[in-house]
């Protein structure tokens, strides 16, 4: 690249800064489409066991109250614990699941993607195994950022989907999904088997509430 050609791409990210930065930083809150509230009770094999409110504040700090955590269980066993965020154009409403986990005292002692098969469909998926510094016990998430024709796990790909999309105003629907659960009897491998699981079975309906 020639010396003009960098200068001129220096000028054209130096005009582009406060814009992006503008956009990261307005949070306008957007009112629910109901999307969460319209996720099922029965999804496959696993059922509804208890819906957790998230309250007031817990929507204020999302930027939307199109959000849900719920616990859902197949039959005798281990249950899993689901958090989606559904956005349309407050896309800033999805954050790092990080964020989350470590407000809830948790501590992060790997933080991981990995591929993995959701019913014939391979998905890379981002992994955190963290430690609960109240039980002392260990606590699996597996997370996903979606939009309509899109998947990634990863946040930075998730900003660069939306970003430019909402430099024209054309910001288009998506949603975080972590899909959680306790390390107990059978170790790292029995909890990644039951969130897997579970994003199999998730993750089309999802999508289809996107449409």
């Amino acid at each position: 690249m020639s010396a003009q050609a960098l200068r001129r791409s220096g000028w054209i990210l130096w005009l582009l800064a406060p814009v992006l930065l503008g956009l990261s930083l307005y949070r306008p809150f957007t009112p629910s489409n109901n999307r969460a509230a319209r996720i099922p009770t029965v999804i496959g094999p696993w059922a509804l066991v208890a819906e957790h409110p998230l309250g007031a504040r817990g929507h204020a700090l999302l930027g939307t109250d199109d959000a849900c955590w719920r616990t859902y269980s197949r039959p005798d066993e281990a249950p899993v614990y689901l958090v989606a965020v559904y956005h349309d154009s407050n896309w800033k409403s999805v954050h790092p699941p990080h964020i989350c986990l470590e407000g809830s005292n948790m501590e992060i002692v790997r933080d991981d993607s990995l591929a993995v098969d959701l019913g014939g469909r391979i998905q890379e998926v981002g992994e955190l195994l963290c430690l609960s510094l109240d039980r002392e016990r260990d606590y699996l998430s597996l997370y996903l950022f979606g939009a309509e024709g899109f998947t990634t796990s990863s946040y930075g790909g998730f900003l660069w989907h939306h970003l430019p999309r909402a430099l024209v105003r054309a910001s288009s629907s998506g949603f975080l999904m972590r899909v959680e659960t306790w390390v107990g009897e059978g170790g790292e491998e029995a909890a990644r088997e039951r969130c897997t699981a579970f994003l199999a079975e998730f993750l089309p309906v999802a999508e289809a509430l996107l449409q």
